[in-house]
C-alpha cells in the first residue's frame, strides 16, 4: 500500500476501518480539510537535529511509457531544467507516467530539508501536520510539514519524535 502511495505522491494509512492515500506534503485530512498547526520553539523540544543538505538537486524528471498506437516508447518530462532524473521503470500510459514523475520530482522538492524533533507526548501530532518552528536558528525557522509522528510509552515517559520535511510552496 505504501509503495503504490509513493507511485502518485500520496501517504497510505488506514485509519477508522478505512484505507486512506493522501497527497503528500499538502497537510491535509482526506475529507480536504487542513490539519491543525504544530507551533514550536526550543523550550519545548528536548532534542532537534536539522538537514539542510539537498538531496539530488533534480530540477526535472522523465518517465517513459508504451503507446500502444504507435508502438514505441515516449517519454514525458515534469520540471524544465537539467539535471533531469529518469525513471527507469516502463509506464502502460502517458497519464500514469505524467502521475510518476510529478510526485517523484515533488518527493525531490520536500526532501531537500529534513529536521528530527523529539519532545513530550502529545496525542495530536500527526503524519502530514503542519510544523511551525521558530526560534532555532536560520534554515530551521519557518514552515515545514510532518511526514512521520512516533509515539513511545516507557519508564522514560511519554514523548513523541517527529520527522519533517519542508513544506511545499503553493502557487
Amino acid at each position: 500500500m505504501t509503495r503504490l502511495g509513493g507511485k502518485v505522491g500520496a501517504v497510505a494509512k488506514s485509519a477508522s476501518g478505512f484505507l486512506l492515500y493522501v497527497k503528500k506534503g499538502e497537510a491535509k485530512t482526506a475529507s480536504g480539510a487542513f490539519i491543525r498547526p504544530i507551533f514550536l520553539t526550543p523550550k519545548e523540544v528536548t532534542n532537534w537535529r536539522v538537514s539542510l543538505v539537498e538531496r539530488g538537486a533534480y530540477a526535472s524528471v522523465k518517465a517513459k511509457y508504451r503507446d500502444n498506437a504507435q508502438s514505441k516508447e515516449m517519454e514525458v518530462t515534469t520540471g524544465d531544467e537539467k539535471p533531469a532524473y529518469i525513471i527507469r521503470r516502463l509506464f502502460k500510459d502517458e497519464a500514469e507516467a505524467s502521475k510518476a514523475a510529478r510526485a517523484q520530482l515533488e518527493n525531490f522538492e520536500r526532501g531537500k530539508s529534513t529536521v528530527s524533533l523529539q519532545l513530550p507526548g502529545n496525542p495530536l501530532f500527526m503524519a502530514e501536520a503542519p510544523l511551525h518552528l521558530s526560534g532555532f536558528r536560520e534554515g530551521v525557522n519557518g514552515a515545514w510539514v510532518v511526514e512521520t509522528a512516533t509515539y513511545t510509552f516507557n519508564r522514560g515517559g511519554y514523548s513523541v519524535s517527529l520527522d519533517g520535511t519542508v513544506k511545499k510552496q503553493t502557487a
